[in-house]
């Protein structure tokens, strides 16, 4: 019986290497909030026997078995310098929709430019499955064909915007779905609602006619005029994954093949903090506020009276504050404030003196803070953070702060509102409850379905009908316009003869009457 185990494992064994796939990454957007929750997914396959190639911007340089890292992160000093992202708290959705076409160029020719990918293209290397980061680097869909036209899976670290849904024919409804870009929550006005649907519908049109466009002009620059439109390649991606999941967001129709998962950076296991934040956090008797604004928006960049204001503020509290502050010093810091240019958001969030989160928005940190079940005070910026800090109002588990807004009084009532009041931590406490759980099998859950399309060849049989109709026959124009046409010609009928009844009556009234 003994003597039988090491054969069932050199077949198991046999078996998992016979059934590994050649799998490539590609996640083109220069922040860490984008790559690192496809980086676990690509760790993960890694880890279970697939040989994972990714194209990142922020490799880990780690020697790893069964994983292979292509830098590109060469694309961080573009970002950086044509994006203040303090001063973008209150461009509207359009404008924000406005500078898509001219960045996606500008990373594409950088990335496609750099020796890296050079040498990768060089190297014609073969893959079973693509997986692209599907927002609007289209330029990737020449390096898709040249590829061969593996089975391709769309991957996106937020809410799936309005065009990239459309691509899988999957319905987005802007009467109850509101978009990542707007401030709304499910439950809109009908202002709202009218303002939800102009967005999507001008999305749509910025994404499908300006933007594709002028990727499809890269394409042929960099791999030749034989490829086919991107628009026919967007239309055939076997699956979507989505980093945003009703839990934190909105229930919303789905089909087959868009798949949600949440809270895929979260680490099980707590690491030690570094002594002078762990003393810091211990000694805090009346407890302690975290700030920071994340990677993209930088403290030390708002501008003085802002900066003013929150020290303004943090030196009336009974807190200590630990801040996330990007300079070697802060000027005029209080005794209750600790500042650091790094911090272990995670493990310092699972401390229990944590009272409050004061944050952008973004979805990781979200994610982080329901994980830990902290509540929250939300400053959005840029993306889809307005859309995060209206669920965290909506949902009971935060406040909203708009920059503009940001005195010291402002933000003095913002806390005391979060941290004199129960519900915003008893809120947070049930909303916790329910991302765990389904942050618990999202890794999983990801995994699962790279395979299951690896398996299956791209797993046609889960294609909506939906791509092969025009828009009309989506919206039901033509039958809409058959039952109308049908209906009108009943009624008119139905007059005709209501009239000549009417005048058959009278006149033979009027020779009775005769």
């Amino acid at each position: 019986m003994n003597a039988s185990v090491p054969l069932i494992l050199v077949v198991m064994l046999a078996a998992r290497v016979a059934h590994s796939a050649r799998i490539l990454g590609i996640v083109p957007t220069a922040s860490i909030s984008h790559q690192l929750p496809f980086r676990l997914i690509a760790l993960e396959l890694a880890k279970r026997g697939h040989q994972v190639t990714v194209m990142t911007t922020d490799p880990i340089r780690k020697n790893i078995q069964n994983f292979t890292e292509i830098d590109l992160s060469m694309t961080y000093d573009y970002w950086r310098k044509t994006f203040d992202f303090t001063s973008l708290s209150d461009e509207s959705p359009i404008e924000v929709m406005e500078t898509w076409a001219p960045t996606a160029k500008s990373m594409c020719e950088i990335q496609l430019e750099s020796q890296q990918m050079k040498d990768f293209l060089r190297s014609q290397p073969s893959f079973d499955a693509v997986i692209l980061e599907q927002l609007i680097y289209y330029c990737y869909y020449g390096l898709i064909h040249q590829l061969g036209s593996p089975p391709t899976i769309g991957f996106v670290s937020l809410g799936a915007p309005a065009p990239v849904l459309a691509s899988y024919g999957n319905p987005n409804n802007p009467a109850y779905c509101p978009d990542s870009l707007v401030r709304y929550t499910d439950h809109m006005s009908f202002w709202e609602r009218l303002y939800n649907a102009y967005v999507m519908a001008r999305m749509l049109y910025i994404w499908s006619y300006v933007t594709m466009s002028s990727q499809n002009e890269l394409i042929r620059k960099y791999f030749g005029p034989d490829h086919p439109p991107v628009e026919e390649i967007d239309r055939n991606f076997s699956l979507l994954i989505v980093n945003n999941h009703f839990s934190v967001n909105y229930p919303r129709p789905l089909l087959p093949n868009v798949i949600e998962v949440t809270g895929l950076h979260l680490e099980e296991q707590r690491k030690p903090l570094p002594g002078d934040i762990q003393d810091f956090l211990d000694g805090a008797k009346n407890g302690v506020i975290y700030f920071s604004l994340g990677t993209n928006v930088k403290g030390s960049a708002m501008p003085e009276h802002k900066q003013l204001a929150f020290l303004g503020a943090f030196t009336q509290l009974p807190q200590r504050v630990l801040w996330k502050w990007e300079g070697d010093s802060l000027p005029g810091q209080p005794e209750n404030v600790m500042i650091a240019k790094w911090l272990p958001q995670q493990d310092v969030l699972a401390h229990p003196n944590i009272r409050l989160f004061i944050t952008q928005g973004g979805l990781q940190s979200m994610n982080e803070a329901s994980y830990f079940a902290v509540p929250l005070i939300g400053i959005p910026f840029i993306g889809d953070q307005h859309h995060n800090v209206a669920k965290m109002v909506q949902a009971g588990i935060g406040y909203q702060l708009l920059f503009r807004d940001v005195t010291a009084d402002s933000i003095l009532k913002a806390i005391h509102t979060v941290l004199g009041s129960n519900s915003y931590r008893e809120n947070m406490k049930r909303f916790s409850a329910v991302f765990r759980e389904h942050q618990e099998r999202s890794l999983d859950t990801a995994v699962w379905w790279i395979e299951y399309v690896i398996r299956h060849k791209g797993a046609p049989h889960m294609r909506s009908a939906a791509l092969d109709m025009s828009w009309w026959q989506l919206l039901q124009l033509d039958v809409i316009g058959f039952v109308v046409a049908m209906a009108s010609i009943v009624v008119y009928v139905l007059f005709k003869a209501a009239t000549y009844c009417k005048r058959l009556l009278a006149v033979n009234l009027k020779q009775k009457t005769a």
